[in-house]
């Protein structure tokens, strides 16, 4: 499976839904899912650039809003390159579940 599809898999086990898919935004918007569960306020899963390669994602993060800066932080955050995905992905879940 794929890093987005292992995301999908939490967010459906959470009971949260994909509302819309963009991209483009900014350079570093390779892609973001506006997330919402149930009639509560909707949370934006940003792909974010690497600043050095603009074409593979180096992050993802959520949000309550969609970023204005690629240095913004969120509320949790996954990175793909340290080698620590499945740990960062059930903390990305953790948080999740918080915010039910």
């Amino acid at each position: 499976m794929t890093y987005k599809q292992y995301i999908q898999q939490v967010l459906q086990r959470n009971n949260w839904e994909i509302t819309e898919i963009g991209s483009g935004l900014f350079w570093w918007d390779l892609e973001h899912w506006k997330i919402r569960r149930y009639a509560q306020a909707e949370l934006v899963v940003c792909f974010m650039a690497d600043p050095l390669d603009e074409v593979h994602v180096q992050h993802v993060r959520l949000f309550p809003q969609f970023p204005v800066h690629w240095d913004e932080q969120g509320i949790v955050s996954i990175s793909l390159n340290d080698g620590l995905f499945n740990e960062q992905l059930n903390l990305f879940e953790a948080k999740l579940i918080q915010l039910k």
